[in-house]
């Protein structure tokens, strides 16, 4: 608990409207959207994204069926820079801030900010989405 860790995957098209990847949750007794979007994901998505892929009732979710969760994720803009090929898609913990989440990272204040044009870092919750260099290797 309180860890981060990294878990790579892939980033496609999702109906022609946005990136993203869907995984595959198997809902447990108690479940509700909220909770799956904050505990089993680590808001890596939230509610309206959970229900906008199902057709669950927010208070109806049957126990022990699989859902959709979806993830949104970038390629970046190779206008604010062509160096970076990897986007980690990363959400905030209650406290983080822009400073932070440059120091945490490696990346300069100003390249985060480039990339996530709009976004509030001093929020406590959300997703940027932070840059990396290097290429991923898939066996």
């Amino acid at each position: 608990m309180g860890t981060r860790i990294h878990v790579p995957f892939s980033c496609e098209c999702m109906n022609g409207d946005f990136l993203g990847h869907t995984f595959t949750y198997i809902t447990q007794t108690d479940d509700t959207y909220d909770k799956i979007a904050r505990v089993a994901f680590a808001n890596l998505t939230n509610i309206y994204w959970l229900q906008r892929v199902n057709k669950y009732d927010p208070t109806r979710i049957p126990d022990f069926v699989p859902i959709n969760v979806t993830v949104n994720c970038s390629c970046g803009d190779q206008h604010v820079s062509k160096d970076y090929g990897l986007f980690a898609t990363y959400p905030l913990r209650p406290g983080q801030n822009l400073s932070s989440v440059a120091a945490e990272s490696g990346v300069s204040p100003e390249l985060l900010q480039s990339y996530n044009p709009g976004s509030d870092f001093g929020a406590g919750y959300g997703l940027v989405f932070v840059p990396a260099k290097g290429q991923l290797l898939l066996s």
